[in-house]
């Protein structure tokens, strides 16, 4: 995904819900790359807000696993 607009939110929540569908289909690895993913991008944004909402996601697959 690209980040042509500058909504460094969007990519953080749309890399959370492509998390979200993969572990529904029980792909776990492709979960795990998807939340380390908006994990990254809301590091590099620096928004606690987003950090929170991107380290519960890696909470929900640790709990997953």
């Amino acid at each position: 995904m690209t980040d042509s607009c500058g909504d460094r939110l969007g990519l953080v929540e749309a890399y959370s819900w492509l998390g979200f569908v993969r572990l529904l289909l029980d792909d776990l690895r492709g979960a795990c790359d998807a939340f380390e993913r908006s994990h990254a991008t809301a590091t590099e944004r620096g928004n606690p807000q987003f950090l929170a909402y991107a380290l519960s996601k890696l909470g929900i697959l640790a709990d997953a696993e």
